[in-house]
């Protein structure tokens, strides 16, 4: 019988240490979300040999030799998902009791090792159950349009995988406490301020890169040592239509007001990206929306282009990247108001 993608299912959880798999199914401890398409696709290396002198014109041998799995997950913007998901991409997470909702406050980790989660994929009806011990969180995006849902995809390796494993039944406990039931967030939901003004976007996108190297590979050995992070850069990308050339000056010119183009510096301003849901989390008395807020207190415009053509309605798109002048200041802090009482 053919196996129906839809039938598969998707849970994280953060490891407690490095080589020891934490089941996400175990009691109030992983996330099951719902996604749309992706895997952790296990990505196999071989070997064929040369053609020798004095040989056949055939291919002689053949060897399998290094693996890794890695690939980039897409869904709906699930925000129990999505604050593990940044947890792990960003390395320092917290969460406070705010009486009527848990606030899990999410930012970069300035030293230590980044979280490893553990993952259980399930590929169809019953075609394969996989084990993903020892991942990262490489890359995260999200983004989205006024008519559309908030999406993200997460962009994930893992250094050991194992198939054949028990799924978990997520009709039951303790399988069914870890689905995430949080509320999709639509485009009207999302207002984005640059430098305390509203900016009215017609899309938004929010990226994350820690820029790991994924090929650490040892001799004796077919895993990855490790994932490494290296520089580590935030953007967000939107497309306006302007009615004046200000953010275009600021951009190429280097300030708002200039007109003509000066050497130094760029004009830094905050970005803040807030996320309402008219969905309530259902906890306490006097109930509160689920919410995510995106702060980046420090960030300029990378120059753009603006390109009329024709009877068309001038519309750019351009770049918001985040900078850290200060070690005292965070990159970015990312607040996450739900239900669930801990970032797992």
């Amino acid at each position: 019988m053919a196996q129906r993608s839809q039938e598969g299912q998707f849970g994280i959880r953060t490891q407690a240490a490095k080589g020891t798999y934490d089941d996400p199914g175990a009691l109030d401890s992983g996330v099951f979300y719902d996604i749309l398409g992706g895997s952790l696709t296990p990505q196999r290396e071989f070997i064929v040999a040369d053609p020798e002198i004095g040989g056949t014109r055939d291919t002689t041998a053949a060897a399998l030799t290094t693996v890794v799995s890695q690939g980039d997950v897409e869904s709906y913007g699930y925000l129990n998902a999505l604050a593990t998901l940044l947890g792990g991409c960003l390395g320092d997470s917290s969460t406070s009791d705010d009486t009527n909702h848990y606030t899990h406050t999410i930012t970069q980790l300035d030293s230590g090792e980044l979280p490893w989660l553990s993952i259980e994929e399930g590929v169809g009806q019953d075609f394969e159950t996989f084990n993903h011990t020892d991942a990262r969180v490489n890359t995260m995006n999200l983004s989205a349009e006024p008519n559309g849902y908030l999406m993200m995809t997460a962009g994930l390796a893992a250094i050991t995988t194992t198939a054949g494993n028990t799924r978990t039944d997520l009709t039951m406990s303790p399988g069914s406490t870890n689905l995430d039931a949080s509320p999709l967030i639509v485009g009207p939901e999302i207002v984005i301020t640059y430098d305390s003004a509203s900016v009215c976007a017609k899309s938004f996108s929010l990226d994350i890169n820690n820029n790991m190297e994924l090929d650490d590979f040892c001799m004796g050995d077919i895993e990855v040592d490790t994932f490494t992070p290296k520089q580590r850069e935030v953007t967000s990308g939107l497309s306006i239509r302007p009615d004046t050339s200000a953010l275009w000056r600021e951009a190429v010119f280097g300030a708002a007001g200039a007109t003509a183009a000066v050497s130094g510096g760029v004009d830094i301003n905050d970005l803040v990206i807030t996320m309402t849901s008219t969905s309530l989390v259902q906890r306490g008395d006097n109930l509160a929306p689920y919410k995510v807020v995106v702060t980046i207190p420090s960030a300029f415009v990378e120059p753009f282009e603006v390109s009329p053509s024709g009877d068309d309605v001038i519309e750019t798109d351009f770049v918001i990247r985040a900078l850290r002048p200060s070690a005292g200041t965070d990159l970015i802090t990312v607040a996450i108001d739900t239900g669930q009482d801990a970032v797992r």
